[in-house]
């Protein structure tokens, strides 16, 4: 679940946002990615997810290549993000 939910945020970020933070303004991408999401996989794809599995991948790929460079604030996120995903593959 780990690796499709990093897989999920990839996909939002790099092919949705053009690797971008977010999208273009109105383009409300979440919603139409969670809606087709939905359809086709059934539920745990609310958009509420899907911004968690976004930052999932932004922390994370982001932690592997300039961990030492995190400020503060950053490093505080990514401790959160890490024991939000080892909770839920604990109870999962």
């Amino acid at each position: 679940m780990v690796y499709t939910y990093y897989e999920i945020g990839k996909l939002i970020v790099e092919d949705e946002q053009q690797g971008k933070t977010r999208a273009k303004y109105g383009k409300k991408v979440l919603q139409q990615v969670s809606k087709d999401l939905l359809n086709e996989f059934g539920k745990g794809f609310l958009v509420q997810n899907l911004e968690r599995m976004r930052l999932f991948y932004s922390i994370y790929s982001k932690s592997s290549t300039v961990s030492r460079n995190l400020s503060q604030p950053e490093k505080a996120e990514l401790v959160y993000t890490r024991k939000f995903y080892m909770n839920e593959v604990l109870q999962n």
